[in-house]
């Protein structure tokens, strides 16, 4: 069967979506990458910059991910965190 460009589209948005809700495993938690899940890191890593300038450590904030997963970040974890979820959230673009 022949697709057309907009059925190819539906089912390319389809699939992100679903990869979308199920995430990555990061620390042992499936986090999921939907943009409410991008708007909630951009706080925590703006949190984390503005920590990191003001010379302290960010304290540990549980991120409530849109597939129901939780994930404690902190201080010492949001490096590993980052470098693995930003790329797979990336990946949709």
């Amino acid at each position: 069967m022949i697709h057309t460009q907009e059925e190819l589209q539906v089912i390319i948005d389809s699939r992100d979506g679903v990869e979308k809700k199920v995430g990555i495993e990061i620390l042992g938690v499936m986090c999921s990458a939907t943009k409410e899940d991008q708007n909630g890191m951009i706080a925590i890593g703006f949190d984390k910059l503005t920590n990191t300038l003001a010379g302290t450590q960010m304290g540990s904030t549980t991120m409530e991910f849109e597939n129901g997963s939780k994930l404690v970040i902190t201080d010492e974890n949001f490096s590993e965190v980052d470098a693995l979820w930003r790329p797979f959230r990336k990946s949709f673009f």
